[in-house]
C-alpha cells in the first residue's frame, strides 16, 4: 500500500492542531480525567442485596469529574473472586473513571446444577429473585455519594450466566442501566437447561419470545430503551462460532480460554431482540476493534450506534481478560482468558463512548476533492463543553471489501461556531471515508461520515445483492450450510427465515450478501 494512504498529509485551515497519539488516546479513548493508578478495592467482600460484592474505586474519573458504575457478573463455574484476581478489571477501573461492582452469585445459585453456582436466569423468571437484586445493588451504588457515581453512566457487564442475567435485569430497569454488555449468555426468557444447545437446538420463536419477555419485564419503564444500547459480544472459539475450540469435558484443563461450550446463535438472537425492541437497522460491515483482538458490526438507530456484535478472536468461552499473559487454567480457571482482547475495557469504553443519555453532540462532515487533496469542513455543536474533537481519514481495502484506518486521528481545535475545516492528501486512485468525532466533557460522543469520496480512478466496490431461493437452494449455491437439518446463512449464521429455517425445497428465504461471504435475512438496504 502506498506511503502516501498509511502517512496522510494534513493540512489545516484556521484553528486546526495536531495532538500526539498519545493524547489522543488519553482523552478520547481512555475517557478519563487522570491516569493515576492509586484507586482501591474494598478491605473484604460486603454482601449487598444478598450478593457478597467486591468494589473497586478508582482514583480516574470521567471527564466532568464523575464516575461511571459498571457491574460485572461472573459465569458459571467461576466466582467473583476469580474475575478479581484474573480478570483485568481494575485496570479497566482505571482507564475508564468508572466503579466496578463484581458481585457473587451469593447462597441462592440456580438450583438446575448447584455445583455450578450459576446466576439463576431460567425464564426470566426471577426464580431466585438475582434480576431484582441486582437492580437493588445498582440503586445502592448509585446512592453512595462517596463513589460520586453519574446516573447516566450506569452499566451492567456479565459472561455466560452473568450475560444473561445482565439481559434480563437491562430489560427490567431500562430507566436504571444506560446499556448492557452480554458475553456468550443466552436470550431473555430461555430456558437456562438449553444453554449448552447446538443452535439447532435453540428455538425457532426465541427471538419473538425474548422480544416479549424483555418488554414485559420493562412494564411502565419501556420508554426508556429509546436511550440505552447494547453490546453483544462471543468468542470466536464458542460453539457454532467461525473456529470452534476444544470440547469440554468435566475436569479438563488443557484449553483455557479456548473451550467451545455455548452456541453463537444465541448472541445473534440477542441482536435480533434488540433490533426490535429499540427499532435499529441491519448491523453493518465487520471493523476490527481493540488493536485488532476483535471485529465488530453495528446497528444504528438515526446513524447512532445503539447496538453491537463483537467477535473476540482467539478466544472460546470465556472472559477476556487480556493481560498480555498466557492462557493458564491456574490463572482463573479454564474460563479466563488472559491472551488477546481486554473485554471488560473494550466493553465499559463502547458504552460509555456511545451512552444516549448525556447531551450528544451535533456533528458534521463535508468533503470535496481537487486532484490527490480532499478539502473537508464542518462544524461541532453542543449544549455541554466539547472536550475533544477529531478527524480520521479510512481507505477502502478491496481485499477487505472494507474502509480501514488510515494513519492517525487528527486532533481538531474549533473555530467560531464551532466550525473546522482542513484538507490531507492522499495517494490517487481508491476511495476514501472521514469521520469527525466529538466528545463532551459528560463523555457523551458524537460523529458524522463523509464516505465514499472518490480520489482519481477508484475501484469497483463491493455491492450488496440479493438472491430469493428455496432453503435448500441457499445451501447448494454457497449462500447458507446446513446444521441438523436447518439451513443457516455464512457469515451471519442466521437461522433462513423461510420455514423456519428448515433445508427442504419446500421454503424459500430472501438472502442479502453485505460483504463478501456475508449473507443475512432480507433485502438489501
Amino acid at each position: 500500500m502506498s506511503s502516501k494512504l498509511d502517512k496522510p498529509s494534513w493540512r489545516s485551515h484556521g484553528r486546526l492542531a495536531v495532538r500526539t497519539m498519545q493524547s489522543i488516546m488519553a482523552i478520547a479513548a481512555m475517557f478519563v480525567a487522570s491516569a493515576a493508578w492509586s484507586g482501591s478495592w474494598n478491605a473484604s467482600k460486603e454482601t449487598i442485596d444478598n450478593h457478597p460484592t467486591w468494589i473497586y474505586t478508582p482514583d480516574s474519573t470521567l471527564a466532568g469529574g464523575k464516575r461511571a458504575l459498571v457491574i460485572v457478573l461472573h459465569g458459571c463455574a467461576q466466582t467473583n473472586d476469580d474475575l478479581k484476581s484474573w480478570g483485568n478489571v481494575a485496570a479497566t477501573a482505571e482507564n475508564r473513571g468508572a466503579v466496578i461492582a463484581l458481585p457473587g452469585v451469593g447462597s441462592k445459585v440456580w438450583p438446575g446444577n448447584t455445583s455450578a453456582a450459576c446466576w439463576d436466569y431460567d425464564g426470566a423468571s426471577d426464580g431466585s429473585g438475582h434480576i431484582a437484586d441486582l437492580v437493588a445493588l445498582a440503586q445502592n451504588l448509585l446512592g453512595r455519594a462517596t463513589l460520586n457515581i453519574d446516573s447516566r453512566h450506569v452499566y451492567i457487564v456479565g459472561l455466560s450466566s452473568g450475560g444473561s442475567i445482565a439481559l434480563d435485569a437491562a430489560c427490567k430497569a431500562p430507566n436504571l442501566f444506560a446499556g448492557v454488555g452480554a458475553l456468550a449468555g443466552p436470550s431473555v426468557g430461555s430456558s437456562q437447561f438449553s444453554a449448552t444447545v447446538d443452535q439447532s437446538g435453540i428455538l425457532s420463536s426465541n427471538v419473538s419470545n425474548a422480544v416479549s419477555k424483555c418488554n414485559g419485564l420493562a412494564g411502565g419503564n419501556a420508554s426508556s430503551f429509546a436511550t440505552q444500547i447494547a453490546n453483544l459480544a462471543y468468542g470466536e472459539m464458542d460453539r457454532n462460532a467461525e473456529k470452534p475450540g476444544c470440547s469440554y469435558t468435566t475436569g479438563s484443563t488443557s484449553c483455557p480460554g479456548q473451550y467451545q461450550l455455548v452456541s453463537k446463535k444465541w448472541d445473534t438472537d440477542n441482536v435480533a431482540m434488540f433490533q426490535q425492541i429499540y427499532g435499529a437497522g441491519s448491523l453493518g460491515s465487520p471493523a476490527a476493534v481493540y488493536n485488532g483482538t476483535g471485529a465488530s458490526s453495528t446497528a444504528t438507530v438515526n446513524g447512532a450506534a445503539r447496538i453491537t456484535l463483537t467477535r473476540i478472536y482467539n478466544v472460546g468461552h470465556a472472559w477476556p481478560a487480556g493481560s498480555g499473559q498466557a492462557n493458564d487454567a491456574a490463572k482463573g480457571g479454564v474460563w479466563m482468558a488472559q491472551s488477546g482482547m481486554n473485554y471488560g475495557d473494550y466493553v465499559v469504553g463502547w458504552l460509555i463512548a456511545n451512552n444516549r443519555r448525556a447531551s450528544i453532540p451535533q456533528v458534521s462532515v463535508g468533503a470535496s476533492v481537487s486532484g490527490t487533496t480532499i478539502h473537508y469542513s464542518g462544524t461541532v455543536t453542543s449544549t455541554d463543553p466539547i472536550q475533544s474533537a477529531q478527524i480520521q481519514l479510512y481507505a477502502w481495502n478491496a481485499s477487505s471489501s472494507s474502509y480501514q484506518a488510515s494513519g492517525q486521528p487528527l486532533s481538531l481545535s474549533l473555530g467560531s461556531g464551532g466550525s473546522y475545516s482542513g484538507d490531507v492528501t492522499v495517494a490517487n486512485n481508491n476511495w476514501y471515508q472521514l469521520t469527525t468525532t466529538a466528545m463532551t466533557t459528560a463523555n457523551a460522543t458524537g460523529s458524522a461520515t463523509a464516505s465514499n469520496i472518490g480520489v482519481g480512478t477508484p475501484p469497483a466496490q463491493w455491492q450488496c445483492n440479493t438472491v430469493t431461493d428455496t432453503n435448500y437452494g441457499h445451501v447448494q449455491n454457497g449462500r447458507a450450510y446446513d446444521s441438523g437439518g436447518y439451513a443457516y446463512a455464512k457469515g451471519s449464521n442466521q437461522k433462513l427465515a423461510g420455514g423456519g429455517g428448515l433445508d427442504n425445497v419446500f421454503y424459500s428465504s430472501t438472502l442479502s450478501q453485505t460483504a463478501q461471504g456475508y449473507w443475512v435475512n432480507g433485502s438489501c438496504p
